[in-house]
């Protein structure tokens, strides 16, 4: 069995979870992918959870709820809103094949990416775990 040399101080996921996650969109209903408008797979892209965008992003959420709420605890919805939010920031781009209303191609913009994940939390969960799972990072 071939060893992996490495020097632990030097080592960082952070280019690979800069470079990207493709998560392909799956309804939770019936654990088919979602098909485009195109007849494709929906891909979502979001970095991965080493990226430096994610600790900051995650460490301003941190901070804004415990100024808030102290010693109160954080109500469910806004940790909801939180997880939105903070997964909302590591949408790097998705396939131009979203139908949304009358759209065959939803553009990608921040604006249409916090629409689609405040519109199902399933929509966030599965890019979560995207965003979480190292195994699928791109290599830089």
């Amino acid at each position: 069995m071939a060893k992996n040399s490495l020097n632990f101080e030097s080592f960082s996921l952070a280019d690979e979870a800069d470079a990207g996650i493709d998560v392909v969109m799956i309804d939770p209903r019936t654990e088919e992918e979602f098909e485009g408008s195109d007849g494709n797979q929906i891909v979502i892209t979001v970095r991965g959870m080493d990226s430096d965008i994610w600790t900051k992003k995650i460490d301003r959420v941190a901070k804004r709820n415990a100024e808030k709420y102290k010693k109160r605890n954080v109500p469910t919805s806004v940790v909801r809103k939180n997880f939105e939010e903070a997964v909302a920031t590591m949408v790097l781009g998705w396939s131009e094949n979203i139908p949304w209303g009358k759209e065959d191609a939803l553009k990608f913009t921040p604006e249409n990416v916090a629409m689609i994940l405040g519109k199902s939390n399933g929509f966030t969960d599965q890019l979560l775990t995207g965003i979480t799972d190292r195994s699928q990072l791109k290599k830089s």
